[in-house]
């Protein structure tokens, strides 16, 4: 798989207000799949929190998702809320909200806890959501430590590129952050092609997979044998099995 690499230049404060070309530069973090920040270790944090707030400015949020929330116009009277469980406000204020915002039938479907301000998100079509890797150049690790405890991820600390093992740890969770699997397929009787392995996307089943080689296929598909995540090698399943990266698979059609 190939992936195409865009160098930018730094995101200062200011950027967001376009200081020193950076209304385009975000444009470009925009448009990416995924975001990967070059930190100089020796000031990691505050870089990082320079980064953080400028793109959130810009309606941009590094490693969050958009909450689970589904909120449809009804042709039927009133709001209608599945899983109210995990409403977390009053349901006076949640329903004001929502007819504030043009829903005054709707029908709502809540998955995660739910306040106001998770409602908000989920319904502005102007929030980006971007995976974002760390890395950082040289080795000041008490800055590294800092910037792992508020990020709550793990950086990347690459002391030059001749540090073969790490540049294929970036590539490797370069490719994860794109939300890709890579599975391998094989033909009945015959070893599995390790060269050229399907790109899907996370979530992807059996059915997704045959369809990739051709629509026709899927179609006739019966079942397919699977090695890698399955209980048991070789074990077979249906159309609906949900694959995961580097899984080999044998189709029956």
């Amino acid at each position: 798989m190939q992936v195409q690499l865009v160098e930018l230049p730094a995101i200062i404060q200011g950027s967001s207000e376009g200081k020193a070309n950076g209304t385009q530069v975000i444009s470009l973090v925009r448009n990416a799949d995924a975001v990967c920040l070059v930190l100089n270790s020796n000031n990691a944090v505050k870089e990082y929190e320079i980064i953080v707030s400028e793109l959130k400015k810009a309606n941009i949020l590094l490693n969050q998702k958009r909450p689970k929330i589904i909120v449809q116009h009804s042709k039927f009277p009133g709001i209608s809320i599945t899983g109210r469980q995990f409403l977390k406000c009053s349901l006076e204020d949640f329903e004001g909200f929502l007819k504030t915002l043009g829903f005054q039938h709707a029908n709502v479907i809540l998955e995660e806890p739910t306040r106001l301000e998770t409602l908000s998100k989920a319904l502005d079509e102007k929030l980006a959501y971007k995976k974002a890797l760390l890395v950082c150049m040289r080795n000041d690790y008490s800055q590294v430590h800092e910037l792992e405890a508020k990020s709550l991820q793990k950086a990347i600390v690459i002391d030059g590129l001749e540090n073969s093992g790490k540049v294929e740890e970036l590539k490797e969770r370069l490719f994860q952050a794109l939300g890709k699997i890579r599975v391998f397929t094989k033909r009945p009787g015959r070893q599995a092609d390790f060269q050229e392995p399907l790109v899907l996307g996370q979530g992807s089943n059996i059915e997704d997979a045959a369809r990739h080689l051709h629509k026709d296929f899927a179609s006739g598909l019966k079942f397919a044998k699977v090695w890698g995540s399955s209980r048991f090698p070789g074990q077979r399943v249906q159309k609906d099995y949900e694959l995961k990266d580097k899984d080999v698979v044998e189709f029956s059609a």
